[in-house]
């Protein structure tokens, strides 16, 4: 993002010369900083942050408290953040959601690195995920009926979001331990009837995402009972689509016959009234003649 890689360099000079609380850090930040916490917004993250290449944080969309905070002393935040910033300045890294105390819930962290026009890493665009952001993503279900759900699981097993089957919080406590979750996890993806964690036969379709950082999978399912009731639907309706197609054909072709019968009885009609008109006439010809 340009707003990105332009404000960078001014938040960072403005620190590293007068402070925070300078006249350069206060222009830097009118002039970037609503477009930075407009982009927060935008992409639905619940804070953004902006950090030099030793690891300094210089600029906040939300949390202001993080500002002039380096992220590499350890003793004064959770370690997940410093090891998504260490992998940030070389690629895009991403963390597991883990309970985190500083926000009271479970949170994840992205990373990707700044770099300017020659490509050298300028720093490092650090992004928080709340859980409930991904939650908002698995609880839109367009298609899945009355028993459809989405639903992400960890690599070891466990749930990374809620089931909308279960009362309470599943994420990190519920096991799910079925086919689709093995195979997933394998870096294989399908479609299968299969046995969910309840118990219930469901059309599970599931996939690994690949993200370096971590394995994760994906599993969609819905019962077995509905995802058939509309194809039987659909069959008996097209079982009465035929009928009717059945009946019609039936219908038209008495008419037909009717029809032809009719016509047939027509011109037999005719062809009688044709000869009684001949023979009439014929018999005024001879009476013509014979008075002649």
């Amino acid at each position: 993002d340009p707003t990105v890689v332009q404000g960078l360099p001014l938040f960072v000079q403005a620190f590293k010369g007068k402070g925070l609380g300078s006249k350069e850090y206060i222009d830097a930040e009118r002039e970037y900083g609503t477009q930075l916490t407009y982009f927060t917004k935008t992409y639905g993250y619940s804070d953004l942050f902006l950090a030099d290449i030793d690891g300094n944080i210089v600029f906040s969309a939300v949390d202001e408290s993080y500002l002039g905070i380096n992220l590499l002393e350890v003793d004064f935040i959770d370690p997940i953040i410093p090891d998504v910033f260490m992998k940030g300045r070389a690629n895009i890294a991403f963390s597991d959601y883990v309970w985190f105390e500083l926000f009271n819930e479970l949170t994840a962290f992205g990373a990707a690195p700044v770099r300017d026009r020659r490509g050298d890493v300028m720093g490092v665009l650090i992004f928080q995920l709340a859980f409930k952001q991904i939650q908002d993503m698995m609880d839109k279900r367009p298609g899945l009926g009355k028993t459809g759900e989405a639903y992400l699981v960890g690599e070891d097993k466990l749930m990374r979001s809620n089931s909308r089957f279960v009362q309470g919080e599943t994420a990190y406590q519920l096991r799910v331990d079925t086919k689709a979750t093995s195979e997933a996890l394998k870096g294989h993806s399908g479609v299968e009837i299969i046995d969910d964690y309840r118990g219930e036969p469901v059309i599970s379709a599931f996939a690994p995402l690949e993200i370096e950082d971590f394995n994760w999978s994906i599993i969609v399912e819905i019962d077995v009972a509905e995802a058939f009731e509309s194809i039987y639907s659909i069959r008996n309706f097209m079982y009465v689509v035929s009928g009717l197609i059945a009946a019609a054909v039936a219908i038209y072709g008495y008419l037909a016959y009717r029809k032809e019968i009719k016509l047939s009885e027509q011109e037999d009609e005719d062809s009688e009234i044709e000869k009684s008109e001949v023979s009439e006439a014929d018999e005024e010809d001879k009476t013509e003649i014979e008075k002649n």
